[in-house]
Order: structure tokens, then C-alpha cells, then sequence
């Protein structure tokens, strides 16, 4: 049986990892839009978690 999470889901996701993430900065790039067009680019740095990689939040499920 597959399961589609619900906000419930996420909600208790986040309990269980919370004391091992770190929030990470929202980065936006204006020269970046400008010369691609873009409206707007932004970079989310999960590489600034303690493992330097984006996979912890799943990892640590």
C-alpha cells in the first residue's frame, strides 16, 4: 500500500529530526536572473549542514 504523507506526517518528521538539522540561508543571486533572464534565482545552502550534504533531513528518517 503506498502512503501519500500528510502535513501530519511532516509535522512529526520534523520532531524527530529537528536536533540534528540546522537552518541554512536563502541565498538570491540578482546577476545570476539577470543575465539568464530569470525572474528570480535563489540557492538554498544545504551544503552548510554538519554532514555538507542535502540528503541529512531524508538520512536521518
Amino acid at each position: 500500500m503506498n502512503h501519500i504523507p500528510t502535513l501530519h506526517d511532516a509535522y512529526c518528521a520534523h520532531g524527530r529530526i529537528k536536533h540534528i538539522i540546522k537552518n541554512t540561508p536563502l541565498l538570491m543571486d540578482s546577476d545570476l536572473a539577470k543575465i539568464t533572464g530569470a525572474k528570480n534565482i535563489h540557492y538554498k545552502l544545504e551544503c552548510l549542514q554538519k554532514t555538507g550534504a542535502f540528503k541529512v533531513k531524508g538520512g536521518c528518517q
